[in-house]
């Protein structure tokens, strides 16, 4: 009988998992965005953009899903040009396989991996 090489299951790794999340989270909450995401607590991060200006890009994401849903994109790879802090990248998550970001701003790429970071989806990449 050939001896299994796996590790057990630790009881502490599922808090290890839950700390380093409560600790994005806290990251996350405590800076300035140009988006509003939508974050696994129900909460938003603060954006630093008057309302008026929020509400547009609530509009944008707001018309995407319908055309998106036409078709089946499950096997496509979706490539967002200028993702900046990655909200729209997390749009087309829902429907793309994969998704990959591109932006020339380091910050932003550092924002939009914490965003995907606290997103249940996780199938992009910055």
């Amino acid at each position: 009988m050939k001896k299994s090489s796996a590790r057990p299951p630790s009881a502490i790794e599922p808090f290890v998992e839950y700390q380093a999340m409560s600790d994005l989270m806290r990251t996350v909450k405590e800076q300035k965005w140009f988006y509003e995401f939508r974050l696994p607590d129900g909460s938003t991060t603060d954006s630093y953009l008057p309302p008026h200006v929020r509400a547009i890009h609530l509009t944008r994401g707001a018309r995407a899903p319908p055309v998106l849903a036409l078709r089946d994109w499950s096997s496509s790879t979706a490539l967002d040009v200028a993702c900046h802090e990655g909200f729209y990248s997390l749009v087309l998550n829902d429907y793309f396989g994969s998704v990959t970001g591109l932006d020339k701003n380091a910050g932003s790429l550092n924002k939009a991996r914490q965003s995907q970071s606290c997103s249940a989806t996780r199938r992009s990449g910055f």
